[in-house]
């Protein structure tokens, strides 16, 4: 006997000799044969079954509900005379489970368009190409700066929550950890706050150029290498070529070819040039007539490289930069444990310069009077890994007039 959810099934076999007359088979709850099919005990009943050669099984239909748990008698009966019986037991069905109740899904903790603060005391925020530890770091923001919600969040594969975000002061959209994202009472989603506004407005790139780039350096210019490490350290060359820029995208022929993409007024660059290529690594004015950066070599060299528009009248504005250049690759930047790094700045005038690596003052660049355009200090072997943060700042009588960082990451 086979019992099926609330159905039974009973199966039988005639015995050899005993004939093959139709059969119809009964279950009662009491240990008595019944008197017929129709007998009031009978609880569950199947049509007459006409046996086979073999097993035989017909399915009982229930007359009655089967209290349980209880044993049952199944009677197999032809007309009134019990042919064979047997028995089974009915398990109580245990009631459903009810589904659990939903715990509610708490609000997000920011909603597209929302101004966060940056929350990473001592220490700043990385704004990752992807939602996830391993991707490639585009720059680390401060503690206590601002950010734009773009969107949603996104949790990675570790559990931990993403938000798409955009600095305020300009720079590239990116993903950082919401744990170290924190509302900002003073610049709520209504922004309402005019500091908020002007931070947005700043974050806005002018339409024009289109693509990262804020500023247009179509047209030719003139400029000049400054050799501070490697081979011909000490000696100058200078070059003209003609930029093209559509987009951000920015292409140069002349004396060397190059080609690279322009983030804000921050252009990066390969060339190529007689036998050696390199990367050139250049932050425009912001009207775009002049800039200052650093270089490196396949030539075994690097150094600063310092350039101008060469028809038109020249921004005399203050600016400071500095980038870390890896020497031995020139067309490979990325920095690595152990790599030989070259720390490199430049300034646009004589004054007192500070550079800091991570907050930490960095060593010889404590207020250091500095009459030349630039220098590069170095070497130094890259560290552990990790997220790595330099500053310069240009005092001229005291006051703070240039400053500019550059963030990278140092890969195991």
């Amino acid at each position: 006997f086979v019992v099926l959810g609330s159905n039974v099934v009973a199966c039988f076999r005639y015995q050899p000799g005993a004939g093959s007359a139709p059969l119809v088979l009964v279950a009662t709850r009491e240990d008595r044969a019944p008197g017929g099919p129709d007998d009031p005990a009978v609880v569950a009943r199947s049509p007459p079954v006409q046996g086979e050669g073999g097993d035989t099984c017909a399915p009982l239909a229930l007359l009655r509900a089967l209290p349980a748990p209880s044993t049952y008698h199944v009677w197999a009966l032809a007309g009134t005379a019990v042919a064979g019986r047997g028995s089974f037991t009915a398990q109580a069905t245990p009631a459903p489970t009810p589904p659990p109740t939903p715990s509610p899904t708490p609000p997000p903790a920011h909603r597209q368009g929302d101004l966060v603060r940056i929350n990473t005391p001592g220490d700043c925020i990385l704004i990752r190409i992807q939602p996830e530890r391993t991707a490639t770091a585009l720059e680390c923001k401060q503690d206590g700066g601002h950010l734009l919600i773009l969107g949603g969040p996104q949790r990675s594969a570790a559990g931990e929550e993403w938000w798409p975000v955009q600095p305020f002061a300009g720079g590239r959209e990116g993903w950082s950890l919401g744990l170290y994202l924190v509302p900002s009472p003073e610049c709520t989603s209504r922004r309402t706050a005019a500091a908020c506004d002007t931070e947005v407005r700043a974050a806005t790139p002018p339409p024009a150029t289109g693509g990262g780039a804020t500023v247009n350096i179509t047209g030719e210019w003139s400029f000049t290498d400054h050799i501070r490490y490697g081979r011909d350290a000490g000696r100058t060359y200078s070059f003209h070529v003609r930029l093209s820029q559509q987009g951000d995208v920015v292409t140069g022929t002349g004396d060397l070819a190059l080609s690279g993409r322009l983030e804000g007024r921050t252009l990066r660059a390969t060339y190529g040039q007689g036998g050696g290529s390199g990367v050139f690594l250049w932050t425009f004015t912001a009207d775009g007539t002049r800039f200052e950066g650093s270089y490196t070599s396949s030539l075994g060299n690097g150094g600063i490289s310092l350039g101008r528009r060469t028809t038109g009248a020249v921004s005399g504005a203050d600016q400071a930069t500095i980038s870390v250049l890896v020497a031995g690759k020139p067309l490979d930047q990325t920095v690595r444990v152990g790599d030989e790094v070259y720390v490199c700045y430049t300034i646009s005038r004589a004054g007192r310069v500070s550079i800091t690596n991570n907050n930490t003052a960095f060593p010889g660049y404590q207020d250091r009077v500095e009459s030349s355009p630039g220098d590069c200090a170095g070497p130094y072997a890259a560290g552990s890994g990790g997220a790595r943060t330099y500053r310069i700042e240009l005092r001229v009588n005291g006051q703070l007039v240039a400053q500019s960082s550059t963030t990278f990451e140092i890969l195991r």
